[in-house]
């Protein structure tokens, strides 16, 4: 009954409130303990079946004649079938009666059919296919025995977790456990640790890293596993959420993702809690540090801490590299490197915040640090603060010979040649241009060198150039001539002074980390035995489909009249 009745429940429901709307519906709460009950029987039914049916014959009319030698063959496999049953019990947990019941079906229908298959069948192709099959039924349930009564689950530290996942029960406690990126978390005789994530498209593939020792403490084995969640096209909930198995001939290990912080299930509540950040714009001096303190609310009866924390700038890249950040042709990029720390703690921890301006849009790219609960993000002003209007730098212009050199400030640079092949972000060539670049090697106070190679290239009669930018100097050179006559070109050199005031920061010490899962680790012994079984089945019926087909194609024998 709750085989036929259970599936159908949601159609009955439906069909009852179409004449009764006041009709609640009925389900049952706990379906897999009394859809197993009802089950196993017909498992055992079918087993048994398989077992004693290849004795039979078609249309038997001599039935008595062969009872003793069909007794012979059954007693036999019987008995051969208690003594398998009760070895494979000391491997399989069957702490019921009825899984020995099963176990006992499952045996006797591979022990029965072997004996049939090559006792009576001797290569009959008619029979072989059946054999196999009925075996590979045998051998199935073998499998869904010792996998499901042996599975052992590897993500239980129940006295780490206890607390840290929230509104978990004693149950999810035993079975799941959360990692936090980048810290192994022992389990068993395992160490596991959440290394990364990727984003492609709708799936984030999760990267688990395993480590096996023994009982020294020495690591035996090391592989990854990587299990996916799935978004919907909205991005506002996961899809399906797709496991990562590692496969052994004796074993499975299967890894399952089956919690996520609440901003990685919800796109749209990202964004939210996104806007309840308080942000507060801190300016660093380049190559130098700011303090600031921040109230704290630490959600314990209205309670409030006040912390301090200190952010040192690194420096600037203007070929930044961020996780959610893919540059494309014509990006104007920009990173800036910070190291923060908590004044009451020892661990800084360094971080680059990016903003890129894509054509007349601007795109910024935060940074989390999540043991700090702080996200660092750039905003159009240090766009404002490090990028100069042309029209407000002081060019001055110098004509060059190749090899002159010169003082600007307190930089030497050398006018070392052309280019005739020149490569610049803003210039893409076009048939018919004529385009080259002067190579300009720059030296800084210190002894540091640059290379830089403005671009004066003509289209269609028109002279143009596109200036060279070295960021980490300040510097702007633009290639705006050349004189064949005299062998000089004109070399326009300009430079950025240093934003006033420091570069301006947004920080916020009240995001949440969302650095970590909760997954479930199981293993899962002789779940090869299954697949062997179901690959025997199709075997099986594999033989049998040809031996019908070949014999639809012979020639029938002429009636005799």
């Amino acid at each position: 009954p709750p085989i036929t009745v259970s599936p159908s429940l949601p159609f009955s429901n439906k069909f009852i409130q179409c004449v009764d709307p006041t009709y609640e519906g009925r389900v049952i709460p706990e379906p897999i303990p009394p859809y197993n009950k009802s089950q196993i029987w017909i498992a055992v039914f079918i087993a048994c079946l398989s077992g004693a049916s290849q004795f039979l014959r078609y249309r038997e009319r001599r039935l008595s004649g062969r009872l003793r030698q069909l007794g012979i063959h059954l007693g036999i496999a019987l008995l051969l079938t208690a003594g398998l049953t009760w070895l494979t019990g000391q491997w399989i947990d069957l702490y019921a009666w009825q899984y020995t019941a099963l176990l006992f079906a499952g045996i006797f229908a591979v022990v029965s059919n072997l004996d049939h298959l090559f006792t009576f069948a001797r290569g009959n192709a008619k029979l072989a296919g059946s054999h196999f099959s009925h075996i590979g039924f045998g051998v199935m349930i073998v499998g869904i025995l010792a996998s499901g009564l042996n599975q052992r689950v590897i993500s239980s530290n129940p006295f780490v977790m206890e607390g840290i996942i929230e509104g978990a029960d004693d149950e999810t406690l035993r079975k799941n456990i959360m990692l936090f990126k980048g810290a192994p978390m022992i389990m068993d005789d395992y160490e596991l640790t959440y290394e990364k994530d990727t984003l492609v498209d709708y799936t984030r593939t999760y990267t688990i890293a395993y480590k096996r020792r023994n009982e020294r403490g020495e690591v035996v084995e090391e592989f990854e596993l990587t299990p996916n969640v799935l978004y919907e096209k909205s991005f506002e909930k996961i899809a399906a959420s797709n496991p990562s198995t590692k496969h052994y001939l004796h074993k499975d290990v299967f890894t399952h993702i089956t919690s996520l912080p609440k901003v990685e299930l919800d796109m749209s509540l990202r964004e939210e809690k996104e806007k309840e950040l308080n942000y507060r714009t801190v300016r660093v001096p380049a190559g130098a540090a700011a303090t600031f303190a921040d109230t704290v609310e630490l959600n314990i009866q209205g309670a409030e801490q006040i912390r301090s924390y200190r952010l040192e700038h690194l420096g600037l890249n203007y070929k930044p590299t961020h996780p959610d950040y893919h540059a494309k042709a014509g990006d104007l990029a920009l990173g800036v490197k910070l190291r923060v720390q908590r004044l009451d703690q020892d661990s800084a921890y360094t971080v680059m915040p990016v903003i890129a301006l894509r054509g007349q849009l601007i795109y910024t790219f935060p940074s989390q640090i999540n043991e700090l609960n702080v996200k660092v993000r750039l905003t159009d002003e240090v766009l404002d603060a490090l990028f100069v209007p042309e029209e407000e730098l002081d060019y001055r212009t110098y004509t060059l010979q190749q090899g002159d050199s010169f003082a600007f400030e307190d930089y030497r640079l050398t006018f070392a040649g052309f280019n005739k092949n020149p490569s610049h972000p803003g210039y893409l060539p076009e048939e018919g241009d004529i385009a080259v670049s002067a190579r300009v090697q720059v030296t800084g106070p210190e002894g540091a060198a640059y290379q830089a190679e403005p671009v004066y290239f003509i289209r269609d009669s028109r002279p143009y150039n596109l200036k060279a930018h070295l960021a980490e100097a300040g510097l702007h050179l633009r290639f705006t001539g050349i004189d064949p006559r005299s062998e000089t070109v004109t070399l326009l050199v300009a430079r950025q002074r240093p934003a006033q005031g420091g570069i301006p920061v947004q920080v916020a010490t009240n995001s949440l980390r969302s650095d970590w899962i909760v997954m479930q680790a199981i293993e899962f012994p002789g779940i090869n035995l299954f697949w062997l079984g179901s690959t025997l089945m199709m075997v099986g019926l594999f033989l049998s489909m040809i031996y019908r087909i070949r014999q639809k194609r012979r020639p029938q024998a002429p009636a005799q009249a």
